[in-house]
């Protein structure tokens, strides 16, 4: 139950708002764009099919970015793109637009009263979010197919303890796929440079890694660093 408040947070809590501000009947937003003289019908029209147009387009970016990162989300379900939390606030934030419009189309007659009012100016605020929103999302939804930067930032990240983990041969820790050690991640993504034929991706990594390990001997006693890295 946490999980999924926290998930579909700023949909439930737009939700609440929105009946809050319907059943208690505060005036709250002056009618600065003169909804009053407007029809009710085509103002949740335009909210209704604006978003789900935008909303369609987006889905669409979703699923063509989980094509391309879809063995790396089976692979570390932690970060699966489709439970990454821009994509679930954007998600519930188009959703609650869309149902919440679509209450007040089938309730709200005019704009006279001025719960009626107050609730059209949330929707439309709550729209505009929506617009505002869209940017960052899916610059963090792209950005999850960028495999290569991720391993890079991995890399850079690395420690010494880390080296440790796959250090013991016998245990055939650095050929096993345990996705929670980190260079059992990196070397999968290596391989799949060489499967798929990135010669970039590749050599991008391979330099990652060496600028790595020279970071590391030159921390602290390098003899023993040197046994760790190249052991």
């Amino acid at each position: 139950m946490k999980n999924i408040i926290r998930k579909y947070y700023f949909g439930i809590l737009a939700t609440l708002i929105y009946f809050g501000l319907k059943f208690y009947s505060p005036k709250i937003f002056p009618d600065l764009l003169n909804l009053s003289s407007i029809s009710p019908t085509n103002y949740f029209e335009l909210l209704i099919s604006s978003t789900t147009s935008i909303f369609g387009i987006l889905i669409a970016v979703i699923l063509l970015t989980f094509e391309f990162v879809k063995h790396t989300s089976f692979r570390r379900k932690e970060e699966n793109i489709l439970t990454k939390s821009v994509v679930t606030n954007l998600v519930s934030i188009a959703i609650s637009v869309i149902v919440l419009s679509l209450i007040s189309y089938s309730s709200i007659q005019d704009f006279k009263q001025s719960n009626n009012l107050t609730t059209a100016y949330f929707l439309g605020f709550l729209f505009v979010g929506f617009i505002v929103s869209i940017f960052p999302a899916t610059k963090g939804i792209l950005e999850t197919a960028n495999t290569l930067k991720n391993t890079k930032e991995e890399i850079e990240n690395l420690t010494i303890v880390q080296f440790r983990e796959i250090l013991t041969l016998q245990d055939n820790k650095f050929i096993s796929k345990d996705s929670s050690l980190a260079l059992v991640r990196i070397r999968h993504e290596l391989l799949n440079s060489v499967r798929e034929c990135d010669y970039e991706a590749y050599t991008a990594i391979l330099e990652e890694l060496n600028n790595k390990a020279i970071e590391l001997i030159g921390k602290g006693d390098n003899r023993q660093t040197t046994e760790i890295v190249f052991r």
